[in-house]
C-alpha cells in the first residue's frame, strides 16, 4: 500500500500522478482515504472512472490553481518520464498541506542489475525514461524542490524479476510469462542489497512548508 496509514485521519486525502487505471486508489479508499487521481491517458482514465473514482488529466500546476491541497502524493514509476523532475517535485510540493508526504518508487540507475546488464537492464527502457536516478541523486533532487525528512520506505525483493527480465533482453527471448518465470528460477538466490543497489529507489519526504 506505498506505506500509506492503513487507518488515516477523518479526511485525509491522497492524490496519485499518474494514477493509470487507479488500482491504487480503489484500496486506498477502501481503506478510508480520500483519494485524487490524474493521469494523461484518456483509457486509463476511463477505466478508473467507470470504478468510481475521481481520476482527471489535470495537470500539477492546474491542480494548484483550483486550490487542492494533500496529505499525500504519491508518484509511482513516474518521475522517470518527466522532463523537469526537480520542478515537477517543486509542484508537488505546493500541492501538498504542511507536514505532508510525497512518496516515489523509480528505476536505479545505481543497481545492481545496471551494472551487470547494462544497456539491456530492463529499468532503462529508452525512450520512455526521460531521467534515470541514484538513490543519492534523487534524495538531491526532493532537497532542491524544498523537501525535509527524507527517508527510504520498505520494498520487497526485486532483484529477480528485474534480472530475469533484463537477461531475455539481453539474449532477445521472447518476454512471455512462462519464459520469465523459467529465468527468474536462475536467479531465484539473489538477495536484497544496500539501499544503494536496490533495482528501484523508495523514498518518502515531507514538506513542512515553514521551512
Amino acid at each position: 500500500m506505498r506505506n500509506l496509514p492503513c487507518l488515516p485521519e477523518a479526511g485525509a486525502s491522497v492524490l496519485d500522478v499518474g494514477c493509470g487505471s487507479g488500482s491504487f486508489l480503489a484500496v486506498a479508499r477502501q481503506l478510508g482515504w480520500m483519494v485524487h487521481g490524474t493521469d494523461p491517458d484518456p483509457q486509463a482514465r476511463a477505466s478508473a472512472n467507470a470504478l468510481g473514482l475521481p481520476v482527471t488529466d489535470d495537470t500539477l500546476p492546474e491542480l494548484a490553481e483550483k486550490g487542492w491541497k494533500y496529505d499525500v502524493i504519491t508518484l509511482s514509476h513516474v518521475i522517470e518520464h518527466v522532463h523537469r523532475p526537480v520542478d515537477t517535485l517543486r509542484q508537488c510540493r505546493a500541492l501538498l498541506k504542511s507536514g505532508g508526504r510525497i512518496w516515489l518508487e523509480t528505476p536505479n540507475i545505481g543497481s545492481r542489475g545496471y551494472r551487470r546488464f547494462g544497456r539491456y537492464w530492463r529499468g532503462i527502457e529508452a525512450p520512455r525514461h526521460l531521467v534515470l536516478f541514484t538513490r543519492r541523486s534523487l534524495k538531491e533532487a526532493l532537497e532542491a524542490a524544498g523537501f525535509t525528512e527524507i527517508r527510504d520506505e520498505y520494498m520487497g525483493n526485486a532483484a529477480p524479476g528485474m534480472f530475469a527480465e533484463s537477461r531475455a533482453l539481453e539474449e532477445g527471448l521472447p518476454r512471455t510469462p512462462e519464459r520469465l518465470r523459467e529465468l527468474m528460477e536462475g536467479f531465484a538466490d539473489l538477495r536484497p542489497g544496500p539501499a544503494d543497489e536496490g533495482e528501484f529507489i523508495r523514498l518518502s519526504a515531507s514538506a513542512d512548508l515553514d521551512s
